[in-house]
């Protein structure tokens, strides 16, 4: 326990760094993200099958073949969509997590640590066809409210500490092999100005990660360069360095590995690939500090069974964070994972993952594939799109409503709930429209 807690320290009690010990600023640039990531041990540089892994490896983008979505500790906006999320969450946490405690769409990080401290990340996959795949992420992490008081213990006023980056990633495949990069702004508030007797508040810069992965019948190896940039500025007199990583990282598929060296593709059951039924995957990541090459300081590990391409079960380790766990539902074009980790502290990573080109009409019968549309519909605005295969439309209409529902869900004032509410509604509306129309 003390040396979790020394760890929390050490990240978020000072971001403006000491330059006796020398550490970097915005530190939550550094760490992994992603519910079915986490769940196996926060190790995915070298395993690129979901849209987040491209925080910890651009490489990842070159084997991407289609429109992907997907949101980290973000929910959907109130709907359909809300209720059976709501629903699934709570019966996970039943099942398997002894309780329902901080188990919604949009739970605190840490949330024992400090009720209002929140880790968003969020990423979208646009392949372009013969020229390369395009991503654009963001990240948002704050600790939430802090109260400030003087020295007399007088209550001045309150403020939210944020740290925020916004990046535009590009990657290409060449055979076995998958290069990215991706280009980030990034904005640090720690104090506001308005507070006089601390001289330092908000700074921003710019940073680069670049990666590089290599597949081959179930053996897969990455290597990344992260937050390769000049230092933050917090006062005018000093720059501060950013958490730059070498990563290195490989994932095995044992059943795949086995069936190309023994069976030559031929592994299977009555016809049935036996990956069709269970697929195992290990990944293993270790990650390095630049100014500290000699420090192994990340170090994660992981398993995955995964059954049916349905249903996914997930373990592992990630040095300070200790053990996690997590469970993960695919319902084709939606996917659902939640993952526990920092048992003492009670945390999850949820996370919601689009890919509209899993869609599939089960008949060829007009009416039916209505239904279908139309039901569709009431799960999030462009969700209709989504079902119809239509990624970069149903984007249009579903990320302002994630915002509005974010929104709706974490303001206070009754005038602009009622107004983000109303917004959701003409979403809903028009991209029911659009989907219904006659063409």
């Amino acid at each position: 326990m003390l040396t979790i807690l020394w760890h929390l320290l050490f990240l978020f009690a000072n971001p403006v760094i000491d330059p006796t010990y020398e550490r970097p600023a915005v530190p939550v640039l550094s760490l992994p993200a992603g519910a079915r990531i986490v769940g196996m041990g926060s190790s995915s540089t070298g395993d690129g099958d979901d849209p987040i892994a491209i925080k910890l490896n651009p490489g990842a983008l070159g084997f991407f073949e289609d429109f992907q979505l997907a949101i980290m500790d973000q929910g959907l906006p109130p709907g359909g969509g809300r209720i059976l999320e709501d629903a699934w969450l709570k019966s996970l946490g039943k099942r398997f997590y002894n309780g329902t405690q901080n188990l919604t769409p949009e739970p605190p990080w840490l949330g024992l640590l400090h009720d209002g401290m929140r880790y968003i990340y969020g990423t979208g996959v646009f392949p372009v066809k013969n020229f390369g795949i395009f991503g654009i992420n963001y990240l948002y992490f704050t600790t939430g409210v802090t109260d400030v008081i003087d020295q007399y213990g007088n209550y001045i006023g309150s403020y939210t500490s944020y740290d925020y980056a916004i990046g535009i990633s590009f990657g290409k495949r060449f055979g076995r092999m998958g290069i990215g990069m991706t280009g980030k702004y990034i904005y640090s508030l720690f104090f506001p100005e308005w507070i006089p007797w601390i001289e330092y508040g908000d700074g921003y810069t710019f940073a680069i990660d670049m990666g590089v992965q290599d597949r081959f019948k179930g053996l897969n190896f990455g290597f990344s360069l992260l937050n390769f940039g000049p230092g933050i500025k917090y006062e005018e007199e000093s720059i501060t360095r950013l958490p730059a990583r070498l990563s290195w990282g490989i994932s095995i598929e044992p059943i795949v590995v086995l069936d190309s060296i023994f069976f030559k593709g031929r592994l299977c059951i009555n016809d049935i690939n036996v990956t069709d039924v269970l697929n195992i995957k290990y990944n293993l990541d270790r990650s390095y500090d630049f100014d500290y090459p000699d420090e192994d300081i990340w170090h994660g590990s992981g398993w995955e069974f995964k059954f049916f391409h349905c249903i996914a079960y997930r373990f592992g380790s990630f040095e300070w964070m200790e053990k996690s766990n997590g469970i993960g539902l695919n319902l084709g074009i939606y996917s659902i994972d939640v993952t526990k980790f920092f048992y003492d502290f009670d945390s999850y990573h949820v996370q919601l993952t689009i890919n509209p080109k899993l869609t599939k009409y089960t008949t060829d019968d007009y009416t039916k594939r209505r239904l279908f549309t139309i039901g569709s519909l009431f799960i999030a605005p462009g969700s209709a799109q989504f079902y119809k295969g239509e990624g970069m439309k149903g984007a249009f209409f579903f990320l302002p409503g994630i915002i509005l529902g974010n929104y709706y869900f974490y303001n206070k004032d009754e005038t602009k709930r009622f107004l983000s509410l109303s917004g959701i509604g003409v979403l809903y509306l028009i991209s029911a429209i659009e989907a219904l129309r006659t063409r």
